[in-house]
């Protein structure tokens, strides 16, 4: 049902949604900072993409540009060979269903570790590069803090801010990561009844990230029912 919920809000979000995160990764990561992400068009692909159980065979999102596809996994643990295995998996499934020989990219969003790049070696021939983004360096609660303030204060709030919103939870704070994203969902709440910002962009990727990170059935119903 979540997984419906995140395809519906994704085919409403626009393409400059996609390339705002495209950019944030970016300057996030020096060893991605050479990739092209220069496109007329950008677009989702829902789970339906995948025909295995999307639960376990599928990526966080897919981001398809003109010569790229750009596929992204929140991460709250350390990368290890199991997950690098997996990633590879996502990318062959990917791979396969497209059939447009586009080139291929998995980014993992992590806070378990610093901006790096890991390498699993498939073969002596063959290397599986998977870079890795840490928000660490942004301070979650200064960001839902300043939202909170322009609530308050009636003023506008910018899609970067928004995505910054949505991402507040893999950025440091003071709280852990369930208090952090219970906290950013009631503060995308707020702006959604004050009307000074909506994107459905950021409120699928929170639904992303409380359907992966949240384990506690109760508050996981909490949330997903206010978005």
């Amino acid at each position: 049902m979540v997984h419906q919920s995140e395809d519906q809000l994704f085919k409403y979000a626009t393409k400059e949604d996609g390339f705002g995160l495209l950019k944030l990764l970016k300057e996030s990561n020096a060893n991605i900072k050479e990739i092209d992400f220069e496109s007329e068009n950008l677009t989702y692909n829902p789970t339906e993409l995948v025909e295995l159980d999307p639960k376990i065979y599928k990526t966080d999102m897919i981001l398809e540009l003109d010569h790229l596809i750009v596929l992204t996994e929140f991460q709250s643990t350390i990368v290890k060979t199991i997950d690098e295995k997996r990633y590879r998996l996502y990318t062959a499934l990917v791979d396969y269903a497209k059939r447009n020989n586009k080139p291929l990219i998995l980014i993992v969003i992590s806070t378990a570790e610093k901006t790096k790049i890991k390498e699993y070696k498939i073969n002596k021939d063959c290397v599986f590069t998977i870079p890795i983004v840490s928000l660490k360096d942004f301070d979650g609660d200064k960001i839902i803090n300043n939202i909170e303030n322009k609530i308050k204060n009636n003023q506008k709030i910018t899609s970067h801010e928004m995505l910054n919103l949505a991402l507040a939870p893999f950025m440091s704070s003071k709280k852990p990561l369930d208090k952090q994203i219970e906290k950013t969902v009631k503060t995308l709440d707020e702006v959604r009844k004050s009307m000074k910002c909506s994107s459905d962009f950021v409120f699928g990727i929170e639904l992303l990230i409380i359907e992966k990170f949240i384990k506690n059935e109760r508050q996981h119903k909490k949330l997903t029912n206010i978005l």
